[in-house]
């Protein structure tokens, strides 16, 4: 039972591999849609790739310029 809820239970909390919060496993995509430290592409279709989606403003600003 104790290396279900360590590895394998769905219900389980871990830590973002990409910034500092945690999440439940069950609602890994619904975090990563919103975690601000996920790498994405830019929305602007400039072809950066990686960006951290915090910095994807910026760099729309940057561009439009």
């Amino acid at each position: 039972m104790n290396n279900h809820k360590m590895t394998e239970c769905v219900w389980r909390k871990v830590s973002c591999e990409y910034g500092p919060g945690t999440f439940i496993v069950k609602n890994k995509q619904q975090h990563q849609n919103v975690c601000q430290k996920f790498p994405v592409q830019c929305t602007n279709n400039c072809g950066l790739s990686n960006i951290l989606r915090e910095k994807v403003t910026f760099n729309i600003l940057s561009d439009s310029q």
